[in-house]
């Protein structure tokens, strides 16, 4: 028993110094963000409440940074195609990367992909695919009704599929 309670301690000072390890890395690669935000802008994000937004072009520029992506790769974030990652930091399409965007997808992309990260993907989209299939049950409900217009507005007669 002394082994595994020697191994339990050795895992917990481990997780301790890799989380300590995370946020300083984090904090590093937020300030040099913040830093070429700064510098491209001549307006400091350090300090502010919202902290910086980006939008595809500073993104790409930044991600595109050496000290940036060497940041990213210490946090086990592979950074190698940024145009294309725009979208993923960009979660709710608005053409904008916020500080609380960019933290929280960092904090997903980390690491090896486990099973529960696809299980987690195949539930949200069954669930989007009822949404999905519920909507149009409603729509196709209304048309038979002839509840909905389908000529492009309230002055067009309504017509069937």
């Amino acid at each position: 028993t002394a082994g595994l309670k020697h191994n339990d301690v050795k895992r917990k000072y481990a997780q301790q110094y890799e989380g300590k390890f995370v946020k300083a890395k984090l904090r590093d690669l937020i300030k040099r963000v913040c830093d070429l935000s700064e510098s491209k802008h001549g307006v400091s994000v350090v300090g502010e409440l919202n902290g910086f937004s980006l939008g595809r072009d500073d993104f790409v520029e930044t991600m595109s940074d050496d000290k940036a992506v060497e940041l990213m790769a210490d946090l086990d974030v592979d950074i190698s195609n940024p145009a294309g990652m725009f979208a993923t930091f960009d979660g709710d399409g608005d053409g904008r990367v916020t500080m609380l965007d960019f933290v929280r997808v960092i904090m997903k992309l980390r690491g090896e992909p486990h099973k529960t990260d696809l299980v987690e993907c195949a539930i949200s989209i069954r669930t989007l695919q009822d949404k999905v299939d519920y909507l149009g049950a409603v729509l196709a409900a209304a048309v038979d009704a002839d509840v909905v217009p389908l000529g492009g507005g309230a002055a067009c007669p309504t017509t069937r599929l």
